[in-house]
């Protein structure tokens, strides 16, 4: 539904209104300079009038003039100061807003839209809201000033003459209304547009790789040139409109320009009106300025219009579901036991992904979950994280429920290493240090060669300060033993382990893997793997199929039984032969 614009200008009120004593200087800066461009007039009006009747022309008022002049030009570039300043600073605060939105939203909402698109909400709309609120501050203060007091001086020189200009100056503010309807429709579709190539983009970006493994550049490159070209009309209509606007007012307001010069000529010959040609020159030249403001607001016009349309996904990010406040929640002091009962969760609340989950880990027992892709490990894990909630059933850490624990508290004792790496831009040292910025140097280093880590780190240009970043030309598994390594800096009683050593070659794996063996005693421990022959040795292996536990026990009765675990073991062997 299009949002009315009542609800846009409440929304930069919102950010605006911390800048209460910047937007006053701003006011009073535009009164001096519209009092300015007042007195201009009137003081050419009375030098024209002199020279007429043979008087000589002060030197006070060509100082006056000057002195006016220069005024002007400080106090509108004060105005123009601040209202860029305080657009600069609401574009700030926004940004600072929507990203903290982000980064505590709630996960299920951001699975609904993209990164790409919420990366050009941050950037684009934000900047282009910025845009049209500066042009705005400028046009609001000095127009408004200038209309109403050019208006109320206008009518005591002539009120026949000050009537007509009343009367013929909105036709311009019609035009602009009625070219404006177009421009709302077209900048809305121009602002989705940029959201879905900045998605597209993203996408494409990140699985570089595949699309040239898959040799589907063409594909990529006609997806992106639909995109451009839908952009490109719109671009050409947004175009139009923001062309057509301005001239369109200008035209008008020259033709009321002259009719009022025409007109006052004709009536002060006739004796209609009785007005000097010092007083006559004068309300042309207010006439001018009366006018001005139009030409000024109409060519703002369209960049407004595009603000507003930003502003409406703007809020749609400010908008999205924010993780409840648990403050009131309870901490723990460690994680011993791990409970599932009888558990459900479903993503889109209609098909279960998870169905009748139920297990219990004491403290110590290393459990292994296995089971085909898609049949819910991950989610599993998330459920763990608390990063979503079951549908049905408890989750249960020592006897409480996880519901009512801080998730800061819980998950300050989980550590976790995932199949996908992620680094920062930043230095080695940084890097690893994410999980624990109290860490010292030596922990790093000693963390470092616990995972194997250090051979390689030494070798770099700059050793533990060398610049790194998840772009950088370290390969896969150097950065997964980077992660690896912020795991082991950090204090847990629960590990997760998401195919965790994938990425490495076997003489690595084989290290961290005993690494693992060794940070993992005494503590509770999830793997989830797809090389069964790494997890023999767990307590329990949980066996998914289609949301379910099938199975579980240890390695050997689960090979006894012959069932599901028992295919995918034998499975994988056979594969290992062909």
């Amino acid at each position: 539904m299009r949002k009315r614009n009542g609800s846009n200008l409440a929304f930069l009120w919102r950010f605006a209104s911390k800048y209460k004593w910047e937007l006053l200087l701003a006011f009073f800066s535009s009164l001096i300079y519209v009092g300015c461009n007042i007195f201009v007039p009137i003081a050419c009006g009375y030098a024209l009038d002199n020279l007429k009747t043979g008087d000589d022309v002060t030197n006070l008022t060509i100082l006056a003039i000057g002195v006016c002049t220069v005024l002007a030009f400080v106090f509108y570039w004060l105005l123009s100061y601040l209202s860029f300043d305080v657009s600069f600073k609401m574009q700030r605060d926004i940004r600072n807003q929507a990203m903290n939105k982000l980064i505590d939203a709630d996960i299920s909402s951001l699975d609904q839209s993209s990164s790409g698109d919420q990366i050009v909400v941050l950037i684009t709309d934000i900047t282009i809201i910025s845009d049209g609120v500066s042009q705005m501050f400028i046009q609001l203060f000095t127009g408004v000033f200038t209309v109403v007091f050019t208006l109320i001086i206008m009518f005591f020189y002539s009120w026949e003459l000050a009537l007509v200009v009343f009367v013929l100056t909105p036709l311009s503010v019609v035009a602009a209304s009625l070219i404006a309807r177009g421009t709302s429709k077209t900048f809305r579709h121009q602002s989705s547009l940029r959201g879905k190539l900045g998605a597209y983009l993203n996408e494409h970006v990140e699985n570089q790789k595949l699309v040239l493994l898959d040799s589907n550049q063409k594909q990529a490159e006609d997806g992106f040139e639909e995109i451009i070209q839908k952009l490109k009309i719109q671009d050409r209509w947004s175009d139009f409109y923001a062309s057509v606007i301005n001239p369109t007012t200008r035209l008008i307001n020259t033709l009321i320009y002259g009719a009022v010069a025409v007109l006052g000529a004709y009536w002060i010959i006739s004796g209609t009106i009785v007005m000097s040609i010092g007083n006559l020159m004068t309300f042309t030249m207010f006439t001018n300025n009366y006018t001005q403001p139009f030409n000024d607001i109409s060519s703002v016009l369209a960049e407004l219009q595009n603000a507003f349309a930003s502003i409406g996904r703007v809020e749609k990010l400010l908008d999205i579901k924010q993780v409840e406040d648990d403050s009131n929640k309870g901490e723990i002091d460690g994680i011993g036991t791990l409970e599932f009962s009888h558990v459900y969760f479903s993503y889109d609340g209609k098909k279960d992904v998870l169905k009748d989950i139920s297990f219990r880990l004491d403290k110590g027992m290393h459990a292994a979950i296995v089971g085909p892709t898609g049949c819910g490990k991950t989610t599993l894990i998330n459920l763990v994280m608390n990063f979503y909630s079951p549908s049905k059933g408890l989750i249960l850490i020592d006897g409480k429920d996880i519901s009512t624990i801080k998730r800061s508290s819980l998950r300050d004792h989980i550590g976790m290493v995932l199949q996908d790496t992620w680094l920062f831009d930043g230095t080695v040292k940084e890097n690893i240090a994410y999980s624990n910025s109290e860490a010292s140097d030596e922990d790093i280093v000693s963390a470092a060669k616990k995972s194997n880590a250090n051979f390689f780190i030494t070798q770099m240009e700059n050793g533990y300060d060398s610049k790194i970043s998840d772009a950088s030309g370290i390969s896969q598994g150097q950065k997964q033993l980077l992660c690896i390594t912020r795991l082991m800096l950090k204090e847990e009683d629960l590990l997760i382990l998401d195919e965790a050593t994938s990425n490495l070659d076997t003489l690595n794996e084989k290290i961290v893997q005993e690494d693992f063996r060794k940070i993992m005693e005494g503590k509770t421990s999830i793997v989830i793997a797809h090389r069964l022959s790494t997890i023999q040795s767990s307590d329990i292996i949980l066996v998914m199929k289609d949301g379910q536990i099938v199975e579980k026990g240890k390695h050997e009765e689960l090979l006894k039984l012959n069932g599901f675990y028992s295919e995918l073991y034998y499975s994988q062997f056979a594969n290992l032969e062909d």
